[in-house]
């Protein structure tokens, strides 16, 4: 299964703002034995949601690593905006070079 380095994203918001009121989840594309094979485009993202009173200006940058946590991929940051009150979600891909497991 892929998992994203965004915890850092969210321990920031949860610093921030306070942990009950920034909700970050993972959203993982699934794998049948969690292995992913060579050359395959994997699917993820994570969803935040915004109960504070003002609005949250993020910059996240995502990577994917092998579980020996050499890197595969990383994006450029990209800016995030989720106003007060609302949930955003937000989709990525990448090409896994050679079957195993990431993270």
């Amino acid at each position: 299964m892929v998992r994203l380095a965004l915890y850092s994203l969210w321990a920031l918001a949860c610093a921030v703002h306070g942990a009950k009121e920034v909700v970050w989840e993972p959203v993982f594309e699934k794998s049948s034995n969690g292995i992913f094979t060579k050359g395959k485009e994997v699917h993820f993202g994570f969803s935040l949601k915004n109960q504070t009173k003002d609005q949250l200006d993020l910059e996240v940058v995502w990577k994917v690593a092998t579980d020996q946590k050499e890197p595969v991929a990383q994006s450029e940051p990209v800016r995030i905006k989720v106003p007060a009150g609302e949930k955003r979600t937000s989709r990525y891909s990448a090409k896994i070079p050679a079957p195993g497991f990431y993270k």
